[in-house]
């Protein structure tokens, strides 16, 4: 597998909802993030903020899948990073329109563009920072992550804020 990574910093910003007592939740945290109206299947690691204070809190990791564009395939992948940096980076995976398992998805009818599928990650990615931007009191620093053509919507992602 070829992993892709492109680093930027960023104003905070999230979408997904806060939850209280995280830690002591299982993760990842499977949730469905509103995306302009689109339900979007999510995976979702906290950073652990309750165990150290560490410059790595405020790390947020965001993944796009290549295909078949499940997130659920990057489950042991993300556990692993999470574990590796001890629970102290936020990740977050989100699934292609149209790819997803869950009862969510009606959109098993509609097809989607590669475009379509670049428009949605920005999205998705403005939504993670405004989500951040408000919770934080530190400035975050973002993490774009694709595999395969998740690599190739993240380096279109990534152009849009050059």
């Amino acid at each position: 597998m070829h992993y892709v990574f492109f680093l930027k910093q960023f104003c905070s910003s999230t979408i997904i909802r806060s939850f209280r007592n995280v830690h002591r939740m299982s993760y990842p945290l499977k949730t469905a993030l509103d995306v302009s109206g689109t339900l979007t299947e999510t995976l979702w690691f906290p950073a652990d903020k309750q165990t150290k204070k560490s410059p790595r809190n405020n790390w947020v990791f965001f993944i796009i899948p290549g295909n078949p564009g499940v997130i659920d395939y990057y489950t042991s992948f993300l556990t692993t990073i999470y574990e590796e940096h001890e629970k102290m980076i936020n990740i977050i995976g989100v699934s292609h329109l149209g790819h997803s398992h869950d009862p969510h998805n009606h959109s098993s009818e509609t097809l989607y563009s590669l475009q379509d599928q670049i428009e949605h990650k920005i999205l998705c990615f403005d939504k993670l920072r405004e989500k951040f931007e408000k919770e934080g009191d530190v400035k975050p620093k973002f993490i774009l992550a694709g595999h395969s053509v998740g690599a190739h919507i993240c380096k279109e992602e990534f152009s849009c804020f050059l």
